[in-house]
């Protein structure tokens, strides 16, 4: 179950089931993020530029808030295969609180040993993506401007 009393979850949505646990440190999904992989980038919406500096959250820079979530729906071939686990999802914050080139840093699913229950984690896997896409962030700042910071979100999904 996800840590829903961290102190960056706002409070309305700490009563949330089942998800979110914010990883502001890369470090924990660091097999594959998007600094160490470009070809694992999505394209950027028309807003949005590839120059964008990617700031680092630390002491010049706040760390993104949660404003909006979306539950991850589980997919039936999970939920019928019991598939419990998380997903963790790396994603630009960008400066108008939006997500950008969401993609799979490292997923851990218990149980997946057929290849139907290898389907059924691609599927939780798309569904954390899908969710993640559609979060919505008070940005990051520095020196009071909103900044693109990199994140790592970890889906729980349990069956």
């Amino acid at each position: 179950m996800a840590d829903l009393n961290h102190p960056l979850m706002p409070q309305p949505l700490r009563n949330i089931s089942s998800l979110v646990v914010f990883l502001l440190l890369p470090a924990l999904a660091r097999p594959e993020t998007l600094q160490d992989n470009p070809t694992a980038t999505a394209p950027l919406t028309g807003s949005q530029s590839q120059t964008l500096e990617v700031a680092k959250v630390g002491k010049d820079v706040s760390s993104p808030i949660l404003t909006h979530s979306t539950e991850p729906k589980i997919p039936k071939a999970a939920h019928k295969a019991k598939l419990d686990g998380f997903v963790i999802v790396n994603c630009y914050v960008e400066p108008d609180g939006t997500t950008s080139n969401v993609h799979v840093a490292h997923t851990i699913i218990k149980g997946a040993n057929s290849p139907a229950d290898q389907q059924a984690v691609k599927e939780l896997e798309e569904s954390a993506i899908g969710a993640v896409q559609s979060y919505k962030f008070k940005p990051s700042r520095k020196n009071g401007q909103p900044v693109r910071v990199e994140l790592n979100v970890q889906v729980h999904f349990k069956s």
